[in-house]
């Protein structure tokens, strides 16, 4: 395998992830439990990606879905297709619930919210992410001229 020649200038400095290890309970649909270590990574390279990383006996599961989802389902029941996020008050340090839906099976995980929002706050200070607040007739006008839709 040859090399491809580098044309001058600097390389891009690799920009770090956020990564931090959680330690979570999972329940499966089936009623089993496990204990096991969670990865909770973001990476500025896909910033609207949050990756989850689920370290069991026998392998790795990765999942993938939007970090304003996890944001969203600190406080408030989130999600309907593949990821459902909900805070779960369990006595006595409040946890969010995370539940996994596959063709495969179902399971979910329950993670310390001070944990989360302490790694939220590390991703939101080092990388911060733009704010937009915009009604879908807004978003539609700015892509769509004018003077197409006037005219339906």
């Amino acid at each position: 395998m040859s090399e491809i020649p580098h044309r001058g200038g600097d390389l891009p400095t690799p920009v770090p992830n956020v990564e931090r290890l959680f330690h979570a309970a999972s329940y499966t649909s089936e009623g089993y439990r496990a204990f096991h270590d969670v990865s909770f990574r973001y990476s500025p390279d896909d910033p609207c990606a949050l990756h989850l990383t689920h370290m069991v006996q026998g392998g790795e599961t990765t999942w993938v879905f939007a970090i304003d989802l996890l944001e969203a389902g600190l406080y408030d029941e989130v999600g309907e297709g593949d990821v459902r996020i909900s805070p779960a008050d369990v006595l006595p340090i409040p946890e969010v619930r995370i539940d996994y839906f596959s063709n495969t099976g179902n399971f979910s995980s329950f993670y310390p919210l001070g944990e989360i929002e302490a790694f939220l706050e590390t991703v939101n200070t080092r990388y911060p992410r733009p704010v937009r607040d915009t009604s879908l007739a807004e978003a539609f006008s700015e892509i769509v001229p004018e003077t197409w839709y006037r005219g339906l």
